[in-house]
């Protein structure tokens, strides 16, 4: 549940941003990378004990939102750049 949750937030950032948005393995070796460095961080401060369903639809829905909102920010200099 933490590797799905930690990648559906560097996934969305990795989507949009306009360095990132070709397609391939350079991508998704950069999301494993960074999933891999965030995993270990937050497994200590997060319990899974009393998760349900809804709980992790909307933690799902809440990593989409701040992925994109990320992506936005960080593209935004990108697109000044331009």
């Amino acid at each position: 549940i933490l590797i799905a949750l930690g990648s559906v937030r560097f996934g969305m950032v990795l989507t949009i941003v306009p360095f990132f948005s070709a397609s391939g393995v350079p991508r998704q070796v950069f999301l494993v990378m960074m999933v891999g460095i965030i995993v270990p961080m937050v497994t200590p401060m997060i319990s899974l004990e009393n998760v349900g369903l809804v709980t992790i639809a909307i933690l799902v829905v809440k990593e989409i939102f701040l992925g994109i909102l990320m992506a936005f920010f960080i593209s935004v200099i990108f697109w000044a750049i331009e």
